[in-house]
C-alpha cells in the first residue's frame, strides 16, 4: 500500500445522538442525514498459521492505515 493519504475533513462526532430510520435512510432524531461509514476487510487466503487473515505484518500495516483514514 502507498503511505496514507491525508486525512479528510469529517463531520463532529455527537455522541448519543439518537439515529432514526427515514425510509430508505438514516437521519438524526433532528431530520439531519446520517451517512454510515466503515470499511470492509477481507475474504483472504489463509496465513501461514491457516487463520484467514494476512500475515502479521501485513494485517499491522493494513490496520494502521484504516485507523489513519479515520
Amino acid at each position: 500500500m502507498s503511505s496514507a493519504p491525508p486525512p479528510s475533513s469529517l463531520p463532529p462526532v455527537i455522541h448519543g445522538a439518537r439515529v432514526v430510520t427515514a425510509g430508505k435512510f438514516l437521519q438524526l432524531a433532528d431530520g439531519t442525514p446520517h451517512f454510515v461509514r466503515g470499511v470492509s476487510y477481507g475474504p483472504f487466503k489463509p496465513n501461514s498459521r491457516g487463520e484467514p487473515f494476512p500475515e502479521d505484518a501485513q494485517l499491522a500495516t493494513d490496520l494502521r492505515h484504516m485507523a489513519a483514514l479515520g
